[in-house]
């Protein structure tokens, strides 16, 4: 964008009219007109440079953003599985912890019935 709009204010400010004795436009006038198209024409290239800058670092910023995310639910995915095992765990846990104080009330009277 820079380089063809570069030429196009080159051409602006070097451009030659014939002149014409008797009628036309005064050439200082155009000339002047010329220079205020281009300083224009500078400054929208400047500001369409800058605007260009900000887009590339906030294209930059987005993107180790969505590296930031992608890793956070890595992370989430990672803990989840890691809660369900612990759930089932405890589920077998507790279900373990149930047969084993009911064979020990077995034993209790086993023992009880021995001692008789």
């Amino acid at each position: 964008m820079t380089n063809k709009l570069d030429q196009m204010m080159h051409e602006i400010l070097n451009k030659k009219f014939n002149k014409k004795i008797h009628s036309g436009y005064d050439p200082e006038d155009v000339d002047a007109f010329f220079d205020y198209v281009n300083n224009y024409l500078r400054e929208i290239n400047t500001q369409a440079n800058s605007l260009l800058a900000s887009l590339q670092n906030a294209q930059k910023e987005r993107d180790a953003l969505n590296i930031a995310v992608n890793e956070k639910n890595k992370t989430i995915e990672r803990l989840q599985n890691e809660i369900d095992e612990l759930k089932a765990e405890g589920y077998n846990n507790q279900r373990l912890s149930s047969e084993l104080s009911e064979l020990k009330k077995k034993i209790g009277k086993i023992e009880e019935k021995g001692n008789k």
